[in-house]
């Protein structure tokens, strides 16, 4: 009872919890799925530093269709820069 109540005092709304639990869950899974199912450790990689940053550094507020829509907003603007990266990319 006193971590629930020391955890009510710091973070009210239970905000930061539910982010870190999003991303508890939302990380090692696409990490599994980079690593097992495409079997790219790049790809891997890729999607739990990707992942994090949506998950924990991006703060969107307001009604979840905003919130839905900032979120998908950023992930094709991500993709697209990605993408731009890679064509000017000078390989060796």
């Amino acid at each position: 009872m006193r971590v629930l109540a020391w955890l009510k005092r710091h973070d009210p709304d239970f905000a930061a919890l539910r982010r870190a639990g999003r991303a508890a869950i939302v990380m090692p899974l696409l990490f599994a799925f980079g690593s097992l199912v495409i079997r790219s450790p790049d790809a891997a990689t890729f999607a739990a530093f990707g992942s994090f940053a949506m998950l924990l550094l991006v703060d969107v507020s307001g009604p979840l269709v905003d919130r839905v829509q900032a979120q998908v907003g950023l992930a094709v603007a991500g993709a697209v820069l990605v993408c731009v990266g890679t064509l000017v990319s000078n390989p060796v």
